[in-house]
């Protein structure tokens, strides 16, 4: 943000029809999510209670989050309302799956390989580099089957769909 200050402003980007096809808003719900599962686990193994640590690794990715887009806001980026509600998306789906265990049979994650023409550069960053990443909600099957059931799936076969976007990267204009 440093020397690009300009009085705060805002701007909607969308969500399937932005710059990035929702790849951004995915980036932005799947950080938040990550953020928030990795304190609770750190908070965890330090002891503190399911209630403390579900607050603090809830409350510290929310601020966080608040906190960039309104840094966004002064600056050539603008705040985005639609970025922050991704970021609280994730932030809720994590609790969620601590409240309600049924949800932790679908879990978010995600993979990435490098664009080959853009990671040579040397302007190459991986968080703008949309055209690699994709997005995943992974649903554990055996976990939602009846106990009669579950012997005829094995736990480690997991369903996965995934969501990523081509030519979204790096002044590219869409699919081709």
């Amino acid at each position: 943000w440093k020397g690009n200050y300009h009085p705060f402003a805002y701007k909607y980007e969308g969500f399937i029809k932005d710059y990035s096809y929702g790849v951004d808003k995915f980036g932005h719900f799947y950080i938040s999510y990550f953020c928030t599962e990795m304190l609770y686990d750190v908070m965890k193994w330090g002891g503190y209670s399911d209630n403390v640590s579900l607050l603090y690794s809830a409350a510290i990715p929310a601020l966080y989050a608040l906190s960039v887009e309104i840094a966004d806001g002064y600056s050539t980026y603008y705040f985005a309302p639609d970025d922050l509600a991704a970021n609280l998306l994730g932030i809720g789906y994590s609790t969620l799956q601590h409240k309600v265990p049924f949800f932790r049979n679908f879990n978010v994650k995600w993979s990435f390989w490098p664009t080959p023409a853009y990671s040579r550069s040397k302007k190459w960053s991986f968080t703008e580099d949309y055209n690699g990443h994709i997005y995943w909600m992974s649903t554990n099957v055996n976990g939602l089957l009846p106990p009669s059931a579950k012997r005829y799936w094995p736990r480690f076969l997991n369903i996965a769909v995934g969501y990523g976007a081509s030519n979204v990267s790096f002044g590219d204009r869409g699919p081709k």
